[in-house]
């Protein structure tokens, strides 16, 4: 399959005609569009920056896809480093919305660090999915992350959720974490968002690393998934601090179908 390159920042004419010629003469193809989002400081509030990648997204939906979409066998919306949180440039109204969502959580300063972590990749996934919907439902869209600098494992799960990332597909380089796995038969139930603290991703990263010696194949069950993910599920691990009022009563329903719950 031949990958080739789609040149889509501002300054781009939006032509491709080199890749064009190119993709004439190729059979399998997987597109890579680069819109500029992997560099630089972010501005996802900016209407112009969401302009410029919708204008590059709706030339390859006019121009490419009907000419190529019969040996299309995907895009790749983003290939580099996760560092979001770190690029991200902030304004007055998104100060107001995170000072909202720190409202109910402890304002210490490391549980204040890992909601901005949250809060900036809720904001990124928002805008990744903005993109696409512009998209044709049947093209397979994908965005690939390098997590190689993460030292925080248990984060890393929280971060690429299915709950965040509900239609968008994920690669992520630099990590050996089963984010693939949907078919074992034990899981490790990943909490929600606002109750994430220090101490509970401390415990979380411990049954990950216990989970990983152990060696049975495992799988995330984000808490607010679980009855739409038990299916074939034997065994769930809980961290029984960590459930809300809904997930309690969720983990009742896995119980009731005939599952095992381990505390720990």
């Amino acid at each position: 399959m031949k990958t080739i390159l789609l040149p889509a920042l501002a300054t781009d004419d939006l032509l491709w005609q080199g890749a064009l010629a190119l993709a004439e003469k190729e059979g399998a193809l997987f597109w890579k569009i680069d819109l500029g989002l992997e560099h630089g400081a972010l501005h996802l509030k900016d209407d112009a920056l969401f302009a410029s990648c919708a204008l590059a997204l709706e030339q390859f939906v006019k121009e490419i896809w009907p000419r190529f979409k019969e040996k299309t066998h995907g895009l790749l919306l983003y290939d580099g480093v996760y560092d979001i949180s770190e690029r991200l440039v902030w304004n007055a109204t998104m100060e107001e919305h995170f000072s909202e969502f720190l409202e109910k959580c402890s304002s210490d300063t490391e549980t204040r660090t890992i909601k901005r972590e949250l809060f900036s990749a809720d904001l990124f996934a928002q805008f990744l999915h903005r993109l696409l919907s512009i998209l044709p439902e049947e093209l397979e869209v994908k965005c690939q992350f390098d997590v190689t600098a993460f030292n925080n494992s248990a984060l890393l799960t929280a971060l690429f959720s299915r709950t965040r990332f509900e239609y968008l597909k994920f690669l992520l380089k630099g990590t050996t974490l089963p984010f693939e796995a949907r078919d074992a038969r034990v899981g490790l139930l990943i909490p929600t968002d606002q109750v994430l603290t220090p101490e509970l991703l401390n415990r979380l990263e411990a049954e990950l690393l216990r989970l990983q010696a152990e060696g049975p194949i495992f799988r995330f069950i984000p808490e607010l998934l679980l009855a739409e993910e038990w299916d074939g599920l034997e065994e769930l691990v809980v961290i029984p601090e960590s459930l809300s009022v809904p997930g309690k009563r969720l983990l009742h329903g896995f119980t009731l179908a005939g599952g095992t719950t381990i505390e720990r």
